[in-house]
């Protein structure tokens, strides 16, 4: 009974992350996924973000830790496996649109350039456990 009580409450944790838009195989710049996390107290759905921490960032893979409540009271500890790229651009400055949204990228400029860069994870796993 246990057993079943825990993986249908898994299971809509696992709902609740597809409706966020929080799966495998989605890619985000680093500001895109902080405001994805930050919407799960808006979002709600009786979860409430306690927090996350990146560890492990070994060249082109890391693992983000982020940690989920219910309205129960029970705590969740989602392990989000990613892979990580770095996008480094540089152009004329003149080509350069600032009205567009460039969050999450950083744009240092030199007279006529401008060197633009920032890292791109996308989600190769997600494992979800319950904390007791």
């Amino acid at each position: 009974m246990v057993v079943r009580s825990i993986r249908s409450s898994i299971k809509r944790v696992r709902k609740f992350l597809n409706r966020l838009g929080l799966s495998v195989g989605k890619c985000f710049d680093e500001h895109e996924l902080v405001s994805l996390l930050k919407s799960v107290n808006v979002k709600g759905d009786g979860f409430w973000l306690l927090g996350w921490r990146e560890h492990g960032a070994l060249g082109n893979s890391s693992t983000i830790n982020v940690i989920l409540i219910d309205r129960d009271d029970r705590e969740y500890v989602i392990k989000l496996l990613v892979s990580v790229s770095a996008v480094n651009v540089t152009l004329p400055v003149k080509l350069l649109n600032l009205g567009d949204d460039v969050a999450g990228v950083t744009i240092m400029l030199d007279n006529d350039l401008a060197h633009i860069s920032g890292r791109i994870l996308c989600v190769r796993g997600i494992e979800i456990s319950e904390v007791s």
